[in-house]
């Protein structure tokens, strides 16, 4: 699994949100800030750790928690070919192959 990225943290935090049942507009008046400046945070990935740690504080979820959650989100992206890569493996089965023992070996 490649590392972690900023993107899928926030796809995370978005997912935490809504699986708890919230709304934005809920968290953003909860946090005493405007709707449009939490939805920006939201997407934005350059978002400061203390305000994704104030976020996951806010919706009783744990860093850790929200980690995993963006890990399995990732992992599950990765489970799917690009159409390019899905060309590339119908030429070439034996690197398809390849790849399927390299997943093996990393577990």
């Amino acid at each position: 699994m490649r590392d972690l990225t900023p993107e899928y943290l926030l796809a995370a935090l978005r997912q935490a949100i809504k699986t708890k049942g919230l709304t934005y507009r809920e968290l953003s008046e909860k946090m005493g800030m405007p709707l449009s400046t939490f939805k920006r945070h939201l997407t934005s990935t350059n978002l400061a750790l203390d305000k994704l740690l104030e976020y996951c504080r806010a919706i009783d979820c744990t860093l850790d928690e929200l980690q995993k959650l963006a890990n399995q989100l990732q992992g599950e992206d990765e489970d799917y070919f690009s159409r390019t890569q899905d060309e590339v493996f119908f030429q070439f089965p034996h690197l398809y192959d390849f790849y399927r023992e390299l997943r093996m070996l990393r577990g």
